[in-house]
This record gives C-alpha cells, sequence and structure tokens, in this order.
C-alpha cells in the first residue's frame, strides 16, 4: 500500500469508525431498555453522528502522525504488529478527544476519571479497527502484486 493511501485510511477511518461506534451502542441501550431504537433519539444520534466526525478530526491528524512514524521508521502496515501500534495510538488519540470534547460541551465533571478511561478504551477499539482494516488492505494489495 502506498504511503497516500495510508494516509488517507489512518485520517479518515477513525473520524468514521468512533461515531459509529457510539451510535452502535447507543443503540444496544436502547434495544436493552426495549424503547424503540428508531425514533426522535435516533435523530438526536445521526446529528451527533456527525458532531463525532467533525471531533474525532484531531485525534485522528494524531493518530494518523503516529502511525506514519512508524511506518517511516520501519514497522509494515503487512504486520501484525502495525494493528497493536494502531491500537496503542488510539488510546492517545481517544484520550486526546475527552479534552476536546470536554472544551467544546461541558467541560471537566466529576466522572473525569471514568470519562478518561472510557475514551481511552474507545480509542484503542478504534484504533484497533483501523489497524485491522489497513492491513487487511495491504495483505490484499501485497497478495495482488499492487
Amino acid at each position: 500500500m502506498n504511503a497516500y493511501s495510508r494516509i488517507s485510511l489512518n485520517l479518515l477511518l477513525p473520524s468514521v469508525i468512533a461515531p459509529l461506534l457510539l451510535l452502535a451502542w447507543a443503540y444496544i441501550g436502547a434495544a436493552e431498555k426495549s424503547t424503540d431504537p428508531v425514533s426522535d433519539d435516533m435523530a438526536f444520534l445521526f446529528l451527533a453522528f456527525g458532531v463525532g466526525c467533525a471531533l474525532a478530526a484531531i485525534p485522528s491528524a494524531v493518530h494518523t502522525a503516529i502511525m506514519e512514524l512508524f511506518y517511516r521508521i520501519g514497522v509494515s502496515s503487512v504486520r501484525k504488529r502495525a494493528i497493536f501500534l494502531s491500537t496503542v495510538s488510539g488510546l492517545f488519540a481517544g484520550a486526546l478527544a475527552l479534552p476536546i470534547k470536554s472544551a467544546v460541551f461541558d467541560g471537566f465533571g466529576p466522572n473525569m476519571i471514568l470519562e478518561f478511561g472510557i475514551y481511552s478504551l474507545w480509542g484503542s477499539l478504534t484504533g484497533a479497527i483501523t489497524g485491522c482494516i489497513i492491513y487487511c488492505l495491504s495483505k490484499k494489495n501485497e497478495n495482488h502484486g499492487a
């Protein structure tokens, strides 16, 4: 996979994956409460998806810079080590998302430690999914000689 494709994927995928994970979590929560998940709440969630995409832009750029540094020092996107590094990078990007969200919306609350943990795990999961997608696409390109 060429650098342009890799950078594009590392920059754009987390901005879409993170809000999708939030939507899935909200949908499951609505289903567990036996409420109709396709309601006015879903309209709010889709608005939140758009805001989430925008708020994930800075952490995505940081994740991209970190991953590109790893690639430039010799880590190959066709190695599983790249997935691990993407997961760790996602952890830091997720932790970065909390102060951004707090500055834009509600400030830091009394549950800041819990929120920090949730955002870090959310970022790790986003980084892992992003790393897996890039790994699979890189393997596919390598197998086809592209």
